[in-house]
């Protein structure tokens, strides 16, 4: 990836050359392109982490709603047992008028009984059907936050990589520009070099060696 690259170099120095550039300038220029490039990178490493746990926090909704599911299950199959049980102890109608004192006491105990199971079994199926819900809604808030987070990482990737791209651009154009300075003054030089050879070519000394090809070279941005 291009930022990961160029964020990860050290800042460019420049080898000085026969007429060559200013060196202050073009190291301060591309310390602040390096520095620029780190600090996007670090934003975009940060945004990452901040992902990482959102998604965390929504799996662990996920194993909360799980749970409360099953413990309304289990509370649900409970109620069904306990009725179950009191079915099998409550007497036939028909047998109930000959029954004994005794047995009435029983009935009645029986009856209490099986509205305080019923009376326990609503409060169950009321409390988990609450936590259900509340688990559903922490979960669909979950959710949308973290479609929000990647929409915003990529907003952020989007913007990091157009900066980048400007970047590196203006560093391109701008050591161009010096190149093409450079080479001008080359010529300019080779020019005041020549007339003055040609008006008097005994106290002109040799000509130093060409050193324009050595700045046509692309510069490493």
């Amino acid at each position: 990836m291009l930022i990961d690259e160029v964020s990860k170099r050290q800042p460019r120095m420049f080898r000085v050359r026969f007429r060559g550039y200013a060196r202050e300038q073009v190291d301060d220029e591309m310390t602040a392109v390096d520095e620029e490039l780190r600090a996007t990178r670090a934003d975009l490493e940060a945004t990452t982490r901040r992902c990482d746990h959102l998604t965390e926090t929504l799996e662990q909704t996920r194993s909360d709603r799980d749970a409360v599911l099953r413990q309304y299950q289990e509370l649900a199959q409970r109620a069904e047992k306990m009725q179950a049980e009191l079915d099998q102890l409550r007497p036939d109608p028909d047998k109930r008028l000959a029954q004994t004192p005794a047995a009435q006491h029983m009935q009645r105990m029986i009856e209490n009984a099986e509205q305080e199971a019923n009376l326990i079994r609503r409060a169950a199926i009321e409390q988990s059907e609450q936590l259900r819900e509340r688990a559903e809604e922490l979960l669909r808030q979950r959710v949308e936050l973290v479609e929000q987070t990647e929409q915003e990482t990529q907003r952020c990737l989007a913007k990091a990589a157009e900066q980048a791209s400007h970047i590196v651009q203006q560093a391109v154009e701008q050591s161009q520009l010096l190149l093409k300075e450079i080479q001008e003054r080359q010529a300019a030089f080779d020019a005041t070099y020549s007339s003055f050879e040609g008006a008097a070519p005994d106290l002109v000394p040799a000509p130093r060696q060409d050193v324009s090809s050595e700045f046509e070279q692309p510069v490493d941005v």
